[in-house]
C-alpha cells in the first residue's frame, strides 16, 4: 500500500532533536521551501484583493467601534469575513459496516451531499475520518483509504462547500472493548491497546460517557496518550502520539498532492483530535494539564502541518471536552481560560456545546435567549486566545419533548450564536454581536439502515437510529429523504460572506415545538407597533469597506422569489426581486441567483458604491422578509424608516425578542 516513502523515522527524530523549534520565526521562509506546489504562501491577516481566487480562507481580525470588543475572525482573499453553517458527515465514520468512511460508495455521498446543499445552503462540512483507517497498523498507511475519503470530499468541494478534516475519536478506541459490552468506541487502530485491562464502567452504565469517569481501561488509554507513554509493537517500542503523528504527516502529505489548488483551497485545516479527555489528571489541575499535556500535543501536530505543506491551513484545537460542561457535580466544567501562553499564529479555538443538563435532570423547557450565557463564554474563550472560535459540534437527540425537545432546544442554540442581550424579556439585542459559525451534529444518511456488529460480535446487529451506543442525534432519515423535527430549525438564511465585518445579524425562523406551539421569539418594533413576529425573516447589519465583491446571503428554497421583501439602506424598498442568470454589474446593485441549482436555495448580493465609499467605512443593513411581498407597502416604508433611524444613526438593535 506504500506509494511515496513513509516519513515516520524522520518525524520522530523532528520532535527529538526539536528542529523545528524556530519555525514560527522562519515560518514563511521554511514554508516556501517545504510546501507542496499547489499550496499558495501568504502571510496570515493578508488578504489579496485583486486575487482572481477567492477561495482561500485566512485569519483576520477586526475592532468595533459600535462596542468594546476586538474578534478574530476567517476571511476570503478579497477580505470579506466569512461566516459557516455546516454539518458533521458523519457518524458514520464510527461505524465499522462503511469502512470508516461517511459514505458507502461515491453514489451515495453524490446524492447527499447535492441534498445537503440544496436543502440547507451548508458552506462548510466537518469531514470525519478515523485514525484507525489512515494508520491500521503499526508503520503502515492505507492509501485506498485515503483515496476513499479524498473522493468524497471532492465531491462536497464541488458543492461549493468547505471542508474540514476531524480526526474523529471517542472513547479512544472500539479494541479496547469486549464483544459483549454495551458501548464501543473509535478511533485508535488495534495495535495502540494491546494488553489493556479489560474494560469495565461499572455495574450501571447509563450513557456512553460515562466510561470516560468510570472505565479504568479507557481512562488509562488515554492517560498513556497524553504521557506518551512506550507500548511494544511488532516493531519494537513506539509512543502513541509519535505514532498518530506518522500518519498525520502521511496523510497530509497525500491529500495535499491528490487535491488541486482550487480543491486544496476549500480545505480550511484539520482537527486533530475530537473531544480531548484527560483520562485522570495525575495529580494535575486541569490548568496544568492543560499547559503541560494537550497544547503541547496541538504545537506538535501544527508542526506537521507545516513540514507537510499545510503552513496556511488551521489547526481546529479543542479544549479539555469538560471545559464547559453544565451537568453539575459529577462533571463540573473546567474553566476555559488556562493557557498560558496563547500560540501567535494557525489556529481556531473549537469547542462543543451539549445541554447535557437538559438531557439529565434539568426538566426546564427550553426558551428565548436560555443559551445566551454558554455562547457568550465561547466568544470571550475566544477573545482570550486571540483565535476564531468555530462551535463544531451541537445538537441533540431526537424524540423528546419538553426539556428534551430537539427543535426548541437547537432553536435556542443557533439563536444564541447569532446573537446575545442581557436583561430579562422583552429583550433587545446588543448592537454589536460577534456571530459564531457551526457545524451540527450530525447527517446521517443511513439512519435507521446500518448493518454494524457492535465491537465485532455477529450476534449484536444494529441497524437503528445512528448505530452508535444508542444515540439518536441525526436530523435526515429515510436516505436523507426527510427529516426527524422540523427542518426550519436548521435550513436557515444566513451571511457567507459579508463586504467588511458584520456587525451583528439574526434570523426569525418560526419553528413549532413538539407540542406544536409557534417560537415566535423575534420581531422589530418602534414606539406603537411591533412588526414581522409572524414572518420569517433575516436582518444583517455590517461595517462595509470599499470592493468589487458583493456581501453574499444565502436564503433557503422555501423563500418564494416572487413574494419576498428586501429594505436595505443602499436598495431601498425592493419586492419580489427577478431571479438573474448573473449580476448586472449596476451601482448598488441587488441581485438574486440560484445556489447551486433550480432545486436549491438563493444566493442574495449587494455591492457597496465603492467610488462613494473611497476608502472609509461605512454602516449598512438588509432586511430580507419571505412572504414579504403580502405586506402593505406602507409597513415597508415605515420599516425603511425605523431602520436607517435606529441602525444607521442611533446604533441601536430595532430587534426586539418578547
Amino acid at each position: 500500500m506504500t506509494k511515496h516513502p513513509v516519513h515516520f523515522e524522520r518525524l520522530k527524530s523532528l520532535f527529538r532533536k526539536q528542529r523545528l523549534s524556530k519555525l514560527p520565526i522562519i515560518g514563511c521562509l521554511f514554508a516556501a521551501c517545504v510546501c507542496s506546489s499547489n499550496a499558495t504562501v501568504l502571510p496570515h491577516d493578508v488578504t489579496c484583493m485583486n486575487s482572481s481566487e477567492v477561495n482561500d480562507i485566512f485569519p483576520g481580525s477586526k475592532v468595533s467601534k459600535y462596542a468594546n470588543a476586538q474578534d478574530k475572525v476567517l476571511r476570503d482573499n478579497t477580505g470579506r469575513e466569512m461566516y459557516f453553517r455546516g454539518w458533521n458527515i458523519s457518524g458514520n465514520t464510527k461505524l465499522v459496516e462503511n469502512g470508516f468512511k461517511p459514505y458507502r460508495n461515491l453514489k451515495d455521498a453524490e446524492v447527499d451531499l447535492t441534498r445537503i446543499r440544496q436543502e440547507t445552503g451548508a458552506n462548510l462540512i466537518r469531514f470525519c475520518v478515523a485514525w484507525e483507517g489512515v494508520n491500521p497498523d503499526v508503520d503502515q498507511i492505507d492509501y485506498k483509504y485515503l483515496d476513499d475519503v479524498i473522493a468524497q470530499m471532492k465531491i462536497a468541494i464541488s458543492k461549493g462547500m468547505y471542508v474540514l478534516i476531524d480526526y474523529h475519536e471517542d472513547l479512544y478506541s472500539r479494541y479496547l472493548f469486549n464483544q459483549n459490552s454495551w458501548h464501543t468506541g473509535n478511533g485508535a487502530p488495534a495495535y495502540l491497546v494491546q494488553g489493556y485491562p479489560k474494560e469495565y464502567a461499572g455495574p450501571i452504565c447509563t450513557n456512553w460517557s460515562q466510561h470516560l469517569l468510570t472505565n479504568g481501561a479507557i481512562r488509562l488509554a488515554f492517560r498513556n496518550f497524553w504521557n506518551n507513554v512506550d507500548f511494544i509493537t511488532k516493531n519494537g517500542a513506539k509512543q502513541p502520539q509519535d505514532c498518530f503523528l506518522f500518519q498525520l504527516d502521511a496523510a497530509l502529505r497525500y491529500i495535499g498532492e491528490s487535491l488541486n489548488a482550487n480543491e486544496m483551497s476549500h480545505i480550511v485545516g484539520v482537527d486533530p483530535f475530537n473531544e480531548p479527555v484527560d483520562g485522570g489528571m495525575d495529580g494535575l489541575s486541569p490548568k496544568e494539564w492543560t499547559n503541560q499535556k494537550l497544547w503541547p500535543f496541538y504545537l506538535k501536530c501544527r508542526k506537521v502541518m507545516d513540514y507537510s505543506g499545510w503552513y496556511n491551513k488551521l489547526l481546529y484545537a479543542e479544549p479539555l471536552v469538560f471545559w464547559n460542561s453544565n451537568i453539575g457535580f459529577v462533571c463540573p466544567a473546567t474553566g476555559s481560560k488556562l493557557l498560558d501562553d496563547v500560540p501567535e499564529r494557525g489556529f481556531v479555538l473549537n469547542v462543543h456545546m451539549y445541554d447535557a443538563a437538559r438531557r439529565s435532570w434539568n426538566f426546564k423547557n427550553p426558551y428565548s435567549s436560555c443559551y445566551f450565557k454558554n455562547y457568550d463564554d465561547m466568544r470571550d474563550f475566544g477573545r482570550y486566545m486571540k483565535m476564531p472560535v468555530l462551535v463544531s459540534e451541537f445538537g441533540m437527540a431526537n424524540g423528546g419533548i419538553g426539556a428534551k425537545d430537539p427543535a426548541a432546544m437547537l432553536s435556542a442554540m443557533y439563536q444564541a450564536m447569532e446573537t446575545t442581550a442581557s436583561g430579562k424579556a422583552p429583550i433587545k439585542p446588543d448592537f454589536y454581536v460577534q456571530p459564531l459559525s457551526g457545524t451540527q451534529w450530525q447527517w446521517d444518511y443511513y439512519y435507521n439502515h446500518h448493518n454494524e456488529y457492535q465491537n465485532f460480535n455477529p450476534k449484536k446487529l444494529i441497524t437503528a437510529t445512528d448505530a452508535w451506543n444508542e444515540e439518536d442525534f441525526s436530523v435526515v432519515k429515510d436516505y436523507g429523504q426527510n427529516y426527524n423535527y422540523n427542518k426550519y430549525v436548521f435550513c436557515r438564511a444566513y451571511p457567507r460572506r459579508v463586504q467588511g465585518d458584520i456587525i451583528s445579524f439574526y434570523y426569525n425562523t418560526l419553528v413549532t415545538d413538539a407540542w406544536n406551539k409557534l417560537l415566535d421569539w423575534a420581531e422589530i418594533r418602534d414606539a406603537d407597533s411591533s412588526m414581522l413576529r409572524d414572518k420569517q425573516f433575516m436582518l444583517l447589519v455590517w461595517s462595509g469597506k470599499s470592493s468589487e465583491y458583493p456581501t453574499e446571503i444565502f436564503l433557503p428554497n422555501y423563500f418564494n422569489p416572487s413574494e419576498i421583501s428586501v429594505v436595505s439602506d443602499l436598495q431601498g424598498v425592493v419586492t419580489s426581486p427577478p431571479v438573474e442568470e448573473k449580476p448586472l454589474n449596476t451601482e448598488n446593485e441587488l441581485t438574486l441567483l440560484h445556489d447551486s441549482d433550480n432545486q436549491g436555495g438563493y444566493r442574495l448580493l449587494s455591492w457597496n458604491d465603492s467610488e462613494q465609499l473611497g476608502n472609509n467605512e461605512s454602516l449598512h443593513y438588509m432586511l430580507v422578509v419571505n412572504n414579504g411581498a403580502e405586506l402593505d407597502p406602507t409597513l415597508l416604508n415605515k420599516l425603511h424608516n425605523l431602520l436607517n433611524r435606529q441602525v444607521l444613526t442611533e446604533h441601536f438593535s430595532p430587534l426586539f425578542l418578547p
